[in-house]
């Protein structure tokens, strides 16, 4: 919580240094959505809350919390929101949940008028049966689009 950044990159390194993987496949997609954002304030919304692996819930709540805005992170499992809910600022909400059905339904009540970052990474691909996730997949970016504007960042993993 007493991070002392400068910028998006700095906060990166630090973060892969600490909470992930330094050579992680999602590294670099990251890198240039944070960039995209220019350390400034911005509304992120994730699908797949992130508490293994690259960790991304962490790093989005350590941007929000540095350079401001809100996270919100959504998945069906519950064990990964529990696992963060008290590592996190109050800048980040989670939710338990389809992430389609929270998209559609739930996620306008938070009033945003556009994402800044959307981050679609909720269905894990099982190689012998890829179209699940692809649907999936295709459904949350069908969902989400009314919410990214012109300069929106998005991310499907």
């Amino acid at each position: 919580r007493d991070l002392k950044v400068n910028n998006y990159s700095e906060l990166l390194e630090n973060h892969f240094h600490f909470w992930s993987e330094i050579d992680h496949p999602s590294r670099e997609g990251l890198n240039i959505a944070l960039f995209n954002l220019q350390n400034l304030p911005a509304n992120i919304l994730e699908t797949g809350t992130s508490a293994w692996g690259c960790d991304s819930s962490r790093l989005f709540d350590s941007y929000v919390r540095i350079f401001g805005g809100k996270f919100v992170s959504v998945d069906l499992r519950l064990e990964a929101s529990s696992w963060l809910k008290f590592q996190v600022s109050s800048s980040s909400s989670f939710f338990v949940g389809d992430s389609v059905n929270y998209i559609l339904n739930d996620f306008p009540k938070l009033g945003w008028e556009r994402i800044d970052l959307c981050y679609l990474d909720s269905f894990d691909i099982d190689w012998q049966n890829s179209i699940a996730s692809a649907e999936h997949g295709y459904a949350e970016y069908i969902a989400v689009q009314k919410f990214l504007k012109s300069g929106s960042n998005l991310l499907l993993i």
